[in-house]
This record gives structure tokens, C-alpha cells and sequence, in this order.
């Protein structure tokens, strides 16, 4: 690694806390592929991207304030540089209610979830949603029926929320399970065994 002078303004011990001390180069406080996939600083993909796939599957669960019984999963490390978190993943969840969640860096349906059921599938991402068949999406909701609360900007949803004082659309518990869920999922792949 190299190592070049810290610029003006940048108070690096600062930015560094609590990770140890390493020499300064721009990519590690930059770069998504420096500071993103480094360990001293985050899980990495699994949680920095990850959380928001887990947050949409564990609201449509109905266990945004719990979490699962039990992971297990496996990872690919990179070897060498300054990359040490997991770059692919396959990580499996169950739940006290039954369901399996499958949260993975390799499927056909890179970041989104996909919620499968008897009669077919829905993927969701924050792009939009999609069926198999198209015919699901397509449901007409019945005045009963469960509405999920819908958010198109959340920086938005954040900032009415503060003059409002309404709850947003993802309260920090909710944020703080999907986290911790994610973790999860690089401690199952780190040690390679099933966790309860």
C-alpha cells in the first residue's frame, strides 16, 4: 500500500476511529471499492448495499422489528489489497414463522427482493416491481386488505416526518434489525456453520 501526504482539512485520525491506524491514500476514504469493501470500516456489500434488499424482505415478512432463528451461509474473500470483505455471498435465513430468505450477491436479480409464493413471484427493488405472472401485480387490493405505506422519495419522507411528526416510512428499529441481520450474514460466512 502506498502511502501520500493527508490534505489540508482532513482530520485523518478522525475519519480513521476506531479502525487502526493504516497510511493514507485517497482510495481508502473515497473510493466505494476502498473504504466500501474494507473491513476495519464496513462488512462491506453484504450490509452497505444489502440493508435495503433486507429491509423490503423483512417488511414484507412482517418481522421488521425481529429477525431470523437462524443463518448459515457462504462467502469469497478477496486475497490480497486493500478488499478484505466478502465479494459473493450466499446466505440463508429461517424464520420463527417458517419463511427461508435467501439473500445472496448471485442471482439473476441483482438488488432486489423476490417473494415467492404458490402462485408465482414478485420482485421488488427500488426501481419498481415486477411478476411472474404479470397478472400479480396487477391485483386489485380489496378495502381490507394490507397496504404497505409508500415512500417515493425517502429524503423527503424523512423531512415531512420532522415537520409532521409522523412515523416514516422505515422507523430506525426497523433499519436497525435489517443491519443487524445483515452482519449476521458476514459472521455466519466468516465462520462457515450455521448460527441459532
Amino acid at each position: 500500500m502506498r502511502d501520500e501526504p493527508v490534505p489540508d482539512g482532513l482530520d485523518y485520525d478522525l475519519w480513521l476511529r476506531p479502525a487502526p491506524w493504516e497510511p493514507y491514500f485517497p482510495e481508502r476514504i473515497v473510493n466505494l471499492k476502498g473504504w466500501m469493501l474494507t473491513y476495519d470500516y464496513t462488512v462491506g456489500f453484504q450490509s452497505g448495499w444489502g440493508q435495503h434488499e433486507i429491509d423490503i424482505a423483512q417488511w414484507g415478512n412482517g418481522t421488521d422489528h425481529t429477525g431470523p432463528i437462524e443463518v448459515e451461509g457462504r462467502a469469497t474473500f478477496s486475497a490480497a489489497g486493500l478488499n478484505d470483505t466478502a465479494m459473493t455471498w450466499h446466505t440463508e435465513y429461517l424464520y420463527a414463522n417458517g419463511v427461508r430468505l435467501i439473500f445472496t450477491s448471485d442471482n439473476e436479480n441483482p438488488y432486489g427482493i423476490r417473494f415467492e409464493g404458490t402462485e408465482g413471484d414478485v420482485f421488488v427493488n427500488r426501481g419498481g416491481i415486477r411478476s411472474k405472472p404479470e397478472s400479480l401485480v396487477k391485483v386489485q387490493l380489496k378495502s381490507g386488505d394490507l397496504r404497505l405505506y409508500d415512500s417515493q422519495n425517502h429524503h423527503g419522507n424523512f423531512l415531512d416526518c420532522v415537520k409532521t411528526r409522523r412515523d416514516p416510512v422505515c422507523m430506525i428499529e426497523a433499519g436497525h434489525h435489517a443491519n443487524v441481520i445483515c452482519s449476521l450474514s458476514d459472521i455466519a460466512t466468516r465462520h462457515g456453520r450455521k448460527l441459532r
